[in-house]
C-alpha cells in the first residue's frame, strides 16, 4: 500500500481490509448468497404446505393416521424398524403425492403395499419423437415419475437417486410420443447418437413409491 498508507480496515472494491494481532490481512469479499426463494414448484413449497397441513385434519382423521401409523412401522436411518407419529407418518405418506400431483392421500383406503413396475428396456427414438417403455407392467397404477440425464457413455450409470426429476405421467393412459414431448418441454434434448441415463418408478395413489428401474439408452 506504500509508505503513506501502512494499515487499513473496510471494504474498497472486491477486497477486505482488516486488522488481527497487528497484522494487515487483505481478503477478497466473498460472493452474495443467493436467496433462493421458496415457490409453489419447489420441493420446500410441498414440505411445509404438508407440515401446516395437519393443523386442520379433524379428529377422526388424526385418529385414523394413529392407527395407519401403528400397524405399518418404517425404518430409521439405522434399518430398524419404528413406529411414527400420527403427524410424522402423514407427512410421509403425502409429501410425495402433493409435490407430484397436488393431492391428499385419503386415509380412510390407505394402502402402503408397494407397487409393482417392469420395465424390459427404454428406447428413444428422435426421428419418431418416441420415448418407449418396452414391456411396461405394473400394479396400482397412478403415476410414474421419470427421473434422467443425459451422460458421456453406455457406461457411466449414475445411481437413479442422483438423476434430477423430469417429469410425470399418468401410468395408465402412457403414451411413447406424450412421454417423449414432455422431456423436451422439460428441457431435454434429444440428439441420436447420445447416451442418456434414465430412471423410472411408480407411485400409487397412497404416495407409496416403487422400487425405481435404471437403464442407460443410446438414443437413435
Amino acid at each position: 500500500m506504500g509508505a503513506i498508507v501502512t494499515k487499513a480496515v473496510g471494504k474498497i472494491g472486491g477486497q477486505c481490509f482488516r486488522i488481527k494481532n497487528q497484522t494487515q490481512i487483505l481478503q477478497r469479499n466473498p460472493n452474495p448468497f443467493k436467496n433462493r426463494a421458496i415457490n409453489k414448484n419447489s420441493a420446500m413449497y410441498a414440505i411445509r404446505f404438508i407440515f401446516n397441513s395437519w393443523q386442520y385434519q379433524s379428529s377422526p382423521a388424526r385418529a385414523t393416521w394413529a392407527v395407519i401409523a401403528a400397524n405399518n412401522p418404517q425404518p430409521n436411518r439405522f434399518g430398524n424398524m419404528v413406529n411414527l407419529t400420527a403427524r410424522d407418518y402423514y407427512n410421509q405418506a403425502n409429501i410425495a403425492l402433493y409435490r407430484n400431483v397436488g393431492l391428499f392421500v385419503n386415509e380412510d383406503t390407505y394402502s402402503p403395499s408397494v407397487p409393482y413396475i417392469n420395465i424390459s428396456s427404454v428406447t428413444i427414438t428422435t426421428g419418431e419423437n418416441a420415448f418407449i417403455l418396452n414391456d411396461f407392467e405394473y400394479t396400482d397404477p397412478y403415476i410414474g415419475i421419470l427421473n434422467m440425464r443425459e451422460v458421456s457413455n453406455s457406461a457411466n450409470n449414475p445411481i437413479a437417486s442422483s438423476l434430477p426429476f423430469i417429469t410425470t405421467f399418468v401410468a395408465l393412459d402412457y403414451s411413447a410420443s406424450d412421454l417423449y414431448d414432455a422431456c423436451e418441454n422439460a428441457g431435454v434434448r434429444f440428439r441420436a447418437g447420445n447416451y442418456y441415463a434414465v430412471g423410472i418408478r411408480i407411485m400409487s395413489a397412497w404416495g407409496v413409491y416403487s422400487p425405481s428401474m435404471q437403464f442407460t439408452v443410446q438414443a437413435i
